[in-house]
């Protein structure tokens, strides 16, 4: 009996796929997922980004705290590269024809999220 599971998976994996591109999951529950992850990043991202406004400092264009620095770091890098992250995700999906770019979008220095002194 191993030999015939066996066997029946070597062919199957040797055999592959009929297309160059085999989807495994539904494209729609796929594309639905990936908006969600986008948008609960980014609405997660904007409410660290209100709270950094509120509670961080900067002197000298530096944030004074390390938790500051590290949270800015985090919204910045979300903002950037969520919306790439998804794009290829999609693409290599094959749901998306079209292929972002190959670099991903460069990140901001955590500093741009310094709070204007007044």
């Amino acid at each position: 009996m191993r030999e015939i599971v066996l066997f029946l998976s070597l062919g199957a994996f040797l055999t592959g796929c009929p297309d160059t591109k085999c989807l495994v999951r539904d494209p729609v529950v796929y594309q639905v997922e990936m908006d969600f992850m986008e948008q609960a990043s980014l609405h997660t991202a904007q409410a660290l980004e209100e709270s950094i406004r509120r509670e961080c400092s900067c002197v000298d264009g530096k944030f004074t705290t390390e938790w500051c620095r590290k949270a800015a770091d985090l919204v910045v890098t979300v903002n950037a590269r969520v919306p790439w992250h998804k794009n290829m995700s999609l693409y290599l999906g094959g749901i998306r024809k079209t292929r972002p770019s190959k670099e991903p979008p460069k990140i901001p220095a955590p500093e741009t999220l310094c709070p204007r002194s007044n």
